[in-house]
């Protein structure tokens, strides 16, 4: 495990996660060079909420596309799970349990 890991802020996960953001490259660039960084349900739930808010990012996002970006993220090798509350195991997701659920009706309505 990296002697420090970084803990981005919802700012920092939008602007990396959509090409057209003003600070794209700054923040995109700060992620690839960080040797470790983790999210939490706070900031990982922020980061799916935002994108879906079109004065935020001018095109339409739906949860699934919301969800799939944060699941990049999380994918990638240098991310680590930050402090999280107990869950169940059955959830597919290290997120709230209630991302499953909200994933499962909005998916599949």
């Amino acid at each position: 495990m990296p002697n420090s890991i970084e803990l981005p802020d919802v700012n920092v996960l939008v602007a990396a996660s959509y090409p057209g953001h003003q600070n794209y490259e700054v923040a995109d660039n700060w992620l690839k060079q960080t040797a470790a960084f983790a999210t939490t349900p706070l900031t990982e739930y922020g980061l799916v909420r935002c994108l879906m808010i079109p004065a935020i990012i001018p095109q339409i996002v739906l949860f699934p596309a919301a969800l799939k970006t944060l699941e990049s993220i999380m994918a990638d090798s240098e991310h680590h799970v930050g402090m999280r509350p107990p869950i169940s195991a059955t959830c597919p997701y290290c997120l709230f349990p209630e991302w499953a659920i909200a994933k499962l009706l909005i998916i599949n309505w």
